[in-house]
């Protein structure tokens, strides 16, 4: 039980992370489901007295058993997904640097159109909540941009 509760306290905190730094994400519903599991494990009592009744616990005993293993894997998978917000925006965020050094490389750097998207670009990532939606439709215009520069100038 302690794992579960572990991995829905790490995607709600995930959740309450995003919800901070990007811009109206889509989130799964986050489960809460310890709690109840802790109710059905406490109310589990050894049997008294007839043996045939220890079967009985045993089953209820596997089914709580795979109920939690099933809740421990969509907490995991919860924050999984919703890290993957972050994760996104980190990426965007190594992506536009890449882009800024493949710019000056091609001498590009002082273009003031390609300097224009690329703060644009760069405020919609560095600003809390990042608008990911705009931000990589910004980052892919400065990116076609530089390859329309490069072309153009060769």
């Amino acid at each position: 039980m302690q794992r579960l509760r572990e991995a829905e306290a790490g995607a709600r905190a995930a959740r309450d992370e995003v919800l901070a730094k990007i811009a109206s994400p889509v989130l799964p519903d986050l489960a809460d489901a310890s709690p109840a599991l802790a109710d059905r494990l406490d109310a589990l009592a050894a049997p008294r007295g007839d043996p045939a009744a220890w079967s009985g616990l045993a089953a209820r005993l596997d089914d709580l058993e795979r109920a939690a293993g099933a809740a421990l894997e969509r907490a995991r998978a919860d924050e999984g997904v919703i890290r993957g917000l972050l994760d996104r925006r980190d990426e965007l965020r190594g992506r536009l640097d890449a882009y800024r050094v493949k710019a000056a490389r091609l001498g590009l750097a002082e273009d003031a159109e390609l300097t224009r998207l690329y703060e644009h670009a760069r405020t919609l990532l560095w600003t809390s909540p990042c608008d990911l939606r705009k931000a990589t439709v910004t980052l892919s215009g400065y990116q076609q941009a530089i390859n329309s520069s490069a072309n153009g100038a060769g």
